[in-house]
């Protein structure tokens, strides 16, 4: 009887573990465009706690977000020659290191997976990253946080149609 009661303990132990950040996108039907593109460009590895990525915060749009956007940029962004770009505006919204709302609110700036700055400010409850507003923020995945933005973030020079 032990050693079933052993096993139980140790399966509810590993049901209760939090899922990394690629399993915390993919159980979020409203960021399902934002894991495709993910795994579109192969970036599914850096985000996965087992595969030794470390912490990440991602900035993470809905498919509302993507939706909103001027249809040349999401038709530029899913062609497969323009994959560099998908990447460096994927890689735009990944900061390595976790960062609540309130640090985000109160960093001023933060760099992101490919090195850029991104300017930060509003408050604990209400931070911004390049203007645009965290509507959803500080969702825990093992090896990092998520926040939910109200519109996607572009690199300088990274799309046909500024937004």
């Amino acid at each position: 009887m032990k050693v079933i009661g052993l096993f139980v303990a140790a399966t509810l132990a590993i049901v209760a573990q939090a899922a990394d950040l690629v399993d915390t996108l993919n159980s979020r039907p409203e960021l399902s465009t934002l894991s495709k593109f993910i795994k579109q460009q192969r970036l599914e590895g850096d985000l996965r706690a087992q595969d030794g990525g470390g912490e990440f915060t991602v900035f993470a749009v809905t498919n509302q977000g993507y939706a909103s956007q001027p249809r040349q940029n999401i038709i530029f962004l899913r062609n497969p020659r323009n994959r560099p770009t998908l990447e460096k505006v994927l890689k735009y919204h990944i900061v390595p290191g976790k960062y609540s709302m309130a640090d985000v609110a109160s960093a001023g700036s933060l760099t992101s997976m490919d090195g850029a700055k991104l300017s930060t400010g509003g408050s604990a409850s209400s931070p911004t990253v390049e203007g645009a507003t965290v509507v959803v923020g500080d969702i825990q995945a093992d090896n990092g946080v998520l926040h939910i933005l109200d519109r996607v973030l572009y690199p300088e020079n990274s799309v046909p149609v500024p937004f």
